[in-house]
């Protein structure tokens, strides 16, 4: 005693205890705990603090959400690969004990069997407690290891309640790194600590549970004390290798945007309901609650969502407040037949979305990891999940095409009987029973606890409140699935998530339609994995309107689907002002292999009478998703009609319809092939059109007066084009149905190298035609310039 007051008044505020229980110490610390060694305090940004939250979130048990962080070869200790400092640096707490940290070293190729003795810890940290919460750490706060020769493994132990407020003790328990050496009968409880890599810190976060796993009151969750640990260089600790934090990357999309089916009318659905909301400008606003109704604050629900408000809570994760954000246009879209969605908010940040869909005798014909891959996502990850330790569902990371992050898992609960509900979850929508009603639920969030509060809120409804029956049906994602695909120009684009690094070949099959009105077609390809995690393959395609495809292994049962979809052609009216419409498409034969078209594939024939606007709306892509097209500078069609018609080249960056640009040509009854220059297109404030963001291509018949004005339009051949009309050397294309005859400004000269008695004609309007008679050997090269155009 006389010994520790001599040095109490030897160091002043701080405290050299060596010889506490045997513990080597890094240095003397205060009577908060608090080393006296410290390096300068290191920036953690809130941006990082976010990737830790998401990654061990508050009340969520690590065995249940995120088990594949203590599975037997998961790493919990490190290895000194080379000569290094190594630095450990304290982020956060949230145990009500005062813990300990202290560290040992062992040979990586002799891991200890037995723990080590005190001398053998060191201590890092003496009060693994922050400022006001009973210590005097700050996020930060960073002590240096030491110097460590390579080929050094570092284990971690934590002291539970290990400090006393002036002493380092034993603590109720040690939990070691090394689970061997920790307490629980149970092998599998013995895990304590988990080493995850955030890639953009360069940083190795370490979250530890600070309570004996085989007692009640552990939450396993993993955050009860959470470091993060550094080296220079910063190679020799080859971090990479290690699981990797949960992203948090941008914002998640409101559920008044969400859940369309995945059906073969998926296409036509997403660009009707595109062109309403977005071309039209009919789109509620969803970027501010301020716009919205509070779900607590709704007096009335629409005949679309009675009884559906039940199943959600009106605080939601992180104290967010929920919103209405009912999607009521899926009711006449989709076999929805009621549905609801709350958006969640903290502040003006939308945190997290639940959508619940009734549908009659079958479950709703969506599933989150189709629609979203159709709308361009990846998925980046998948992993099993046990909702309330019980009900397992998937738990989907998706990459958006903003480059935003976004957790997803769905379930659905078949209706068995009044108030008697049985939970299903299916990876494939084929899995889920017909003949029954459902409640489909999709949840998604920018953290993967947002999404966990969610699930566990509605099954706790649905087996307090209401009843769960004791059978759980559920199927796992795939091993191998396509983590994304398209179609574009004569192309299937799809990477392949191979999480198992198989070597092998699997079948890429299904159906597709070449045209809206078509039926469909089978399509069958191979393709052969060689052990990488991603790989992205290319697939020739026929013209292509969508495509239900199935990625499988015919060794095995287990597939993945894909549906892929070019824009879809609709129509757009008002029924009151138009008698006798009808649009139907018409297939692409085949594209050119070249480089100097973008392809708007399958012409279209429009007819009826209007007396205010008949439209007909051309998205490039599915979902409205833009098209840099500044390398192009012409629109080209071919097209016939006695109309003037308006057509109108889409911006994604502009919202007013009536601010994209335009302009107006004026059909004739025979087909005319038309080059126009898109600088001619001009909006409302006089200036020509930006092409880096084009989404749209729109043909619309406008009456001059109230008297219905008939119409007949054909249009093919539809692209945007590097080369104008005075250009040669260009491929021509027609569709099936079509006889175009292709006119041009300039002097035309045709030759048949190979036969001098060609029977051609040069019409008045300039078109080459080539007539009955005209015969030219196999082989025979036809060339065609254009003269006086300069590129001669």
């Amino acid at each position: 005693m006389l010994n520790r007051i001599f040095l109490l008044l030897f160091f002043g505020a701080y405290t050299s205890l060596s010889y506490s229980q045997g513990y080597t110490f890094l240095s003397s610390y205060n009577s908060d705990g608090v080393p006296s060694i410290m390096e300068p305090r290191d920036v953690v940004t809130s941006t990082f603090l976010q990737r830790v939250k998401a990654s061990f979130p508050e009340g969520y048990p690590v065995p249940s959400y995120n088990p594949e962080y203590i599975v037997t070869d998961s790493k919990s200790n490190i290895i000194v690969y080379e000569d290094a400092d190594v630095w450990v640096t304290f982020v956060s707490e949230g145990a009500g004990y005062k813990n300990v940290l202290g560290f040992y070293t062992f040979d990586p190729s002799n891991p200890p069997t037995e723990a080590p003795t005190n001398s053998e810890i060191t201590i890092v940290f003496p009060n693994v407690s922050a400022s006001g919460s009973g210590g005097g750490l700050i996020a930060g706060d960073k002590v240096k290891l030491g110097t460590f020769p390579a080929n050094t493994g570092i284990g971690w132990v934590l002291l539970a309640n290990g400090y006393n407020g002036s002493t380092v003790t034993n603590g109720l328990w040690k939990l070691y790194s090394h689970p061997n050496l920790n307490p629980e009968a149970n092998p599998l409880l013995r895990y304590h600590n988990v080493i995850l890599y955030d890639s953009q810190t360069d940083r190795l976060v370490m979250g530890f549970e600070d309570i004996r796993r085989d007692y009640g009151n552990c939450d396993n969750d993993f955050n009860d004390a959470l470091f993060y640990i550094t080296a220079s260089p910063n190679t020799a600790l080859q971090a990479a290798t290690f699981l990797e934090t949960a992203n948090v990357v941008g914002e998640v999309s409101s559920g008044n945007d969400g859940g369309l089916e995945s059906d073969g009318s998926l296409a036509t659905a997403i660009t009707k309901r595109n062109v309403n909301k977005e071309l039209k400008n009919n789109k509620a606003d969803r970027n501010s609650p301020k716009s919205m109704i509070k779900a607590s604050a709704q007096t009335s629900i629409n005949t679309v969502s009675t009884g559906l408000a039940d199943f959600f809570p009106n605080i939601g994760p992180d104290s967010s407040t929920a919103y209405v954000s009912t999607p009521t246009d899926l009711v006449g879209i989709t076999n929805a037949s009621q549905l609801l969605s709350y958006d969640y908010f903290n502040g003006s940040t939308l945190n997290a979305v639940g959508l619940v869909i009734k549908t009659i005798n079958e479950v709703y014909s969506h599933t989150k990891n189709i629609c979203d891959r159709v709308g361009g996502a990846s998925i980046l990850s998948t992993k099993t999940v046990l909702i309330r330790n019980q009900y397992p569902s998937t738990l989907i990371t998706f990459k958006k095409t903003d480059e935003s992050i976004e957790y997803g898992l769905s379930f659905s609960a078949r209706i068995v009987a009044d108030s008697t509900f049985e939970y299903n979850s299916h990876w494939i929508v084929q899995e889920y029973a017909t003949g029954s009603d459902y409640l489909s639920f999709q949840l998604w969030g920018k953290y993967p606890g947002s999404v966990f509060y969610m699930a566990e809120s509605i099954l706790a409804k649905l087996d307090t409140v209401y009843h769960l029956t004791n059978e759980i049906k559920f199927t796992a994602p795939p091993a191998i699935l396509a983590g994304s695909g398209s179609y574009s120009q004569g192309k299937f684009n799809i990477n392949i998530l191979n999480r198992n690094k198989l070597v092998k070949t699997l079948n890429v099959g299904g159906a597709y339609k070449v045209a809206e009105n078509e039926t469909s077609l089978p399509y069958l390809k191979q393709i052969t994995l060689n052990g990488l995690v991603n790989q992205t393959f290319t697939l020739d395609a026929p013209g292509v309107f969508d495509a239900g495809l199935f990625i499988y292994d015919a060794d095995s049962l287990e597939s993945d689907g894909l549906y892929l979809a070019d824009g879809a052609w609709v129509a757009n009216y008002e029924p009151e002002n138009v008698m006798n419409s009808n649009m139907v498409t018409f297939p692409q034969d085949k594209l050119p292999i070249e480089n100097n078209h973008f392809w708007i594939e399958r012409a279209i024939e429009a007819s009826g009478s209007t007396k205010n606007y008949y439209s007909i709306h051309r998205p490039l892509r599915l979902g409205l998703k833009p098209q840099d097209l500044s390398a192009y500078n012409y629109l080209t069609f071919t097209a016939s009609g006695t109309n003037t018609v308006e057509i109108v080249v889409s911006r994604k960056g502009i919202i007013n319809w009536n601010d994209q640009a335009r302009i107006f040509v004026s059909l004739t009854p025979d087909v005319k092939k038309y080059y126009i220059d898109l600088a001619q297109f001009i909006n409302n404030q006089s200036q020509a059109l930006n092409k880096t963001d084009i989404n749209a291509v729109t043909f619309s018949v406008i009456s001059p007066d109230q008297n219905y004005l008939p119409f007949n339009v054909k249009i093919n051949q539809l692209a945007f084009s590097k080369v104008g009309a005075c250009q040669s050397n260009q491929q021509v294309v027609a569709s099936a149905y079509s006889k175009e005859k292709y006119e041009s400004s300039g002097k035309l000269e045709v030759t048949n190298k190979n036969k001098t008695n060609a029977n051609i004609q040069l019409s008045a309007a300039n078109t080459i035609e080539l007539l009955p008679g005209f015969e030219a050997a196999t082989g025979a090269v036809l060339k065609a310039e254009i003269k006086g155009c300069g590129n001669n």
